[in-house]
């Protein structure tokens, strides 16, 4: 299913029994809740790419969603990234709570090792990059003209599996000139060795191109934005942004309850002409 994406505010999960509380004012007793107490937590989104200047780590934290302006940075953290080949590399700070490696390139069917050192806690994930999916072709049906709407191009992925071999990956759709996008998860699942159909967004006809991004994931990944997609349904949430939405969040690959992702992931780029 393809949800239309736009960037949803950050919640914090304190939030829902706050929500519980005012549902029920009227038949229960009052109830003073301090929200400077609410539990802070470590968020961390970390993906290696194959793809040049996409890989990064940033870290943040749960917020008071009273008090959203004043979010603590997680200043002084030590992240460490390394590879089953024996390269290790401190990430330099570019700017605070991102990080970004400059020696350790993302290669497929390699195992990567993150670690960030903060507050006298290690938290740590192991990712491999898998080998990328390829879209055997992408269709375009314009529809009928719209008085309110104009007409629209529906975009639909095929894509063939590998046999005997199991895959996921996100599939992105924009076009550059908006600020919103569509994603959807996909696996392999159902479709093993065989040609699959995947009905994709539609665009406005009126623009010139859009872009598609399929992203190759491992199955950790894939099941934490499959948890991520059945939570906000129709609702739309980006990507990657959606992992800084902690309610309900999904269990992360990464250990000491840190919420977020580590994400070793390839990918390949395409460009549709709508006229």
């Amino acid at each position: 299913m393809a949800a239309h994406i736009r960037q949803f505010p950050r919640i914090h999960a304190a939030s829902i029994p706050l929500f519980l509380v005012f549902l029920f004012a009227g038949c229960e007793e009052t109830i003073d809740l301090d929200l400077d107490q609410m539990e802070e937590r470590l968020v961390i989104e970390a993906v290696v790419s194959d793809k040049a200047g996409m890989s990064n780590v940033k870290l943040s934290f749960t917020e008071n969603i009273y008090r959203r302006s004043q979010a603590r940075k997680a200043i002084g953290a030590v992240v460490t990234l390394s590879d089953d080949l024996g390269n290790s590399e401190v990430l330099g700070q570019v700017q605070p709570g991102l990080f970004t490696p400059t020696k350790i390139q993302g290669m497929i069917n390699r195992e990567y090792k993150l670690n960030v050192a903060f507050e006298g806690i290690n938290y740590s994930a192991v990712s491999r990059m898998p080998e990328p999916m390829a879209l055997d072709s992408i269709r375009t049906e314009v529809s009928s003209f719209d008085i309110f709407f104009g007409r629209s191009v529906t975009l639909t992925y095929y894509l063939t599996n590998k046999p005997g071999v199991e895959e996921f990956c996100v599939i992105r759709a924009y076009n550059p000139g908006e600020g919103t996008f569509h994603w959807d998860v996909y696996s392999d699942r159902n479709s093993d060795g065989r040609q699959a159909a995947l009905r994709g967004p539609s665009f406005s006809a009126y623009g010139t191109s859009v872009r598609v991004e399929v992203i190759s994931i491992d199955k950790a990944t894939y099941e934490y934005l499959r948890a991520l997609e059945g939570i906000s349904g129709e609702n739309g949430l980006e990507v990657p942004d959606v992992f800084r939405i902690n309610d309900f969040n999904p269990k992360s690959n990464i250990t000491n309850d840190a919420l977020g992702y580590f994400s070793a992931q390839s990918q390949k780029d395409y460009v549709v002409r709508l006229r």
